[in-house]
């Protein structure tokens, strides 16, 4: 099957393959929900595989004096990233993205000769250039999902990249963080940090109200300001029932990546679990309100069972009584969940009635990767919210635009057309004013004084 192409059966209904979400009432949906939704600017997103492909042909998918190249899909398809055979020479390892901001940025880890060599890059998806960071040579940053990536409010076109330590503790001492505006690392000793469970930043870092959040899934989460002159880490837990006890002593962890997930949607904090298994699942949704609570508001609960008996889910030629793994949450609908299943990437609208399934689409990793079960999960995808200049970028070789960009470029000539048009319309009713009036005969000063 081709890259991009629909990996449902031809033959069967199509679904829809338009924007990241539809609106519930075109599907029958309670009329509610779709009016009770919060008012929030739409923002264009793309899904991309945290794995990129890795070229020795830079000639054939570089363009001349750039480290990387960008081919853009709408969702559910994917946006793949290909960077140079420089950027990670070490073909035993495996390249990562670490976290995307939706500036354009976006943190790379690769290994130069073996585990041993972390190397990090900053990445531009304006440019594709990938700045190497120095290395952290005081307080080496490993493992990869406990750094953060975040941009620096006070210094427009900075960032910050973070790590805690000692990594793996029942509690941190210091922040090891690395600045673009210093370009050096540096060590802020945290002016306060509680004792914890012993942290493993399973859900990864976020970056979200201007702190960043180390998630480990079966706990909840630390989360600081890092540009703060003292930096104190507070622990934010999961909500009623959900955190679980000696989660380090047990075997579940393995499944953790799969059934619990949590990022950011319509600039909420969102945490998505699947529960209640083996015998009834059940997929559930809550929204962090207020983390000095911490206060979290139950958004939906939904049993897979309603989910596998819906007529579009067989359409969509997925498997029924086979629970899913969490990938994505739609940036601009906390209502659609995205769920690996068999190598199928599937958008699910968790609030609907019927025709929950939205699309579906094979689920792809860099240089082949997604053949390997292990890798789908949320570990391995990032849902990128676009930046409005970088949807101005006109594409050049292998670099392809979202059908939304061209859309949006297709509607700004439009605009433009029609301002032009209102603007030409005013001239002539002015021209056809001032014709009128200069047809009139006009009032001497002989004539007004008649008329007093």
């Amino acid at each position: 099957m081709d890259e991009g192409e629909p990996s449902r059966d031809p033959g069967k209904k199509p679904m829809d393959v338009g924007g990241p979400s539809r609106d519930p009432a075109e599907k029958g949906e309670d009329l509610e929900l779709a009016a009770a939704a919060p008012a929030r600017c739409w923002s264009p997103w793309v899904i991309l595989p945290a794995i990129p492909q890795v070229t020795d042909n830079e000639k054939k998918h570089l363009m001349p004096g750039t480290d990387l190249s960008l081919q853009f899909a709408d969702p559910p398809r994917a946006t793949m990233l290909t960077v140079a055979r420089r950027i990670h020479p070490d073909s035993v390892t495996i390249p990562c993205i670490i976290d995307v901001l939706p500036t354009g940025r976006f943190l790379l880890y690769t290994t130069h000769c073996g585990h041993g060599n972390s190397v990090y890059y900053m990445c531009d998806a304006h440019t594709r250039i990938a700045t190497r960071l120095p290395p952290s040579l005081e307080r080496p940053i490993v493992p990869r999902r406990s750094i953060g990536f975040i941009e620096d409010p006070r210094h427009r076109g900075h960032y910050l990249v973070a790590q805690l330590h000692p990594t793996s503790t029942t509690q941190h001492k210091t922040l090891v963080y690395y600045s673009t505006l210093t370009k050096k690392w540096d060590v802020k000793h945290l002016a306060s940090c509680p004792h914890h469970q012993l942290w493993g930043c399973h859900g990864g870092v976020l970056a979200y109200d201007g702190k960043l959040w180390w998630a480990d899934s079966p706990y909840g989460f630390l989360t600081c300001d890092p540009f703060a002159d003292e930096v104190h880490l507070r622990y934010v837990a999961l909500p009623e029932g959900c955190v679980m006890v000696g989660a380090d002593t047990i075997p579940s962890r393995e499944n953790l990546d799969k059934h619990r997930f949590v990022k950011v949607s319509e600039g909420k904090l969102r945490y998505v679990q699947i529960h209640g298994l083996p015998d009834e699942p059940v997929v559930t949704l809550w929204t962090l309100i207020d983390p000095e609570g911490p206060l979290w508001k139950l958004e939906y609960e939904v049993r897979l069972e309603e989910i596998w008996g819906d007529d579009s889910y067989m359409e969509a030629g997925l498997t029924q009584g086979k629970v899913p793994a969490i990938a994505l949450i739609d940036p601009n609908n906390h209502g659609v969940l995205y769920l690996v299943q068999g190598g199928l990437l599937f958008a699910v609208d968790m609030r609907a009635s019927t025709n929950r399934i939205l699309r579906c689409e094979k689920f792809l990793l860099g240089n082949g990767l997604e053949a390997w079960e292990k890798y789908h999960t949320s570990r391995f995808v990032h849902a990128w919210e676009l930046p409005p200049t970088l949807l101005r970028f006109e594409p050049s070789r292998g670099d392809q635009m979202p059908m939304l960009s061209k859309e949006m470029a297709r509607l700004s000539k439009d605009l433009s057309l029609m301002t032009s048009l209102v603007r030409m319309m005013k001239d002539v009713q002015v021209s056809a004013a001032r014709s009128e009036s200069s047809s009139q005969p006009s009032v001497d000063a002989s004539d007004q004084n008649e008329e007093k």
